[in-house]
């Protein structure tokens, strides 16, 4: 029996895709307007709520889907979140690569978050929203979003301890994934830095003191743009990971 909200088919649908969209950077952060972000996410919605989705909504009363909401704003977070750590594991990268280049103690604000961040971190992060629009990360969000109508039908409940267990594994192949393209820049900084103790202690009279900042900025700086080509397959690769989890704890 169907009455009161239980007519509205689209309702269950739409609170998952307007919940991806708010755990989602690109609409998450306080850089654009709230009524921007919300144009956004119903634009969103109009486009991967379509008439075989509602049709798939099983008839509820007003109380089963009152229910069922909270569901589907878990399944939306889920999603949302486990794409945006995307960014993070670039964030994680610039964080170490800017500690290691001594660039920390310059910030600006980060236009998604509203707090300081170094200028590094900002750069992979700026980058990263290029290369996931670059790389078909939208479409790909956008394809789990649609097969997740699929797997869980609207209405359906999911396993939070799966959901769960999919962000946990995301975030630690993130973390994995920041350090992994961070760490030869960082070793070969470490090396400079051992060379140049050597030589200062070696030859006290050249100065090398003096103008061993700069040395380590221009190595860093030319290691850095032959780590860049290294961030694309890392980001797919990332991807790849995030739907087959997403993918696996999608099903009934």
């Amino acid at each position: 029996m169907r009455d009161g909200l239980a007519g509205l088919d689209f309702l269950l649908p739409t609170l998952r895709v307007l919940s991806v969209a708010s755990a989602f950077p690109f609409l998450a952060g306080p850089g654009a307007p709230r009524l921007a972000r919300l144009g956004a996410a119903l634009a969103l919605a109009l486009v991967l709520v379509g008439p075989a989705v509602t049709a798939s909504v099983p008839p509820l009363s007003t109380a089963a889907v009152l229910f069922a909401a909270p569901n589907e704003i878990l399944i939306g977070l889920a999603i949302g979140a486990a794409f945006s750590l995307v960014f993070s594991a670039l964030f994680i990268a610039g964080e170490f690569l800017g500690q290691e280049m001594g660039l920390n103690a310059a910030s600006q604000i980060d236009p998604v978050t509203g707090h300081n961040v170094p200028i590094l971190s900002r750069l992979f992060e700026a980058l990263g929203i290029v290369l996931f629009v670059e790389v078909g990360g939208l479409a790909a969000m956008l394809r789990t979003v649609r097969a997740s109508f699929d797997g869980i039908p609207p209405g359906t409940l999911v396993s939070p301890v799966r959901l769960a267990t999919t962000l946990v594994d995301a975030g630690a192949a993130s973390i994995g994934v920041g350090i992994r393209l961070a760490l030869p820049l960082v070793l070969v900084l470490l090396l400079v830095t051992l060379f140049s103790t050597v030589a200062l202690r070696a030859l006290p009279r050249v100065h090398l003191f003096d103008f061993a900042y700069a040395i380590r900025i221009l190595v860093a700086l030319v290691f850095l743009g032959a780590l860049l080509p290294r961030i694309v397959p890392a980001i797919e690769g990332f991807m790849g990971r995030v739907m087959e989890g997403l993918g696996g704890a999608l099903r009934r």
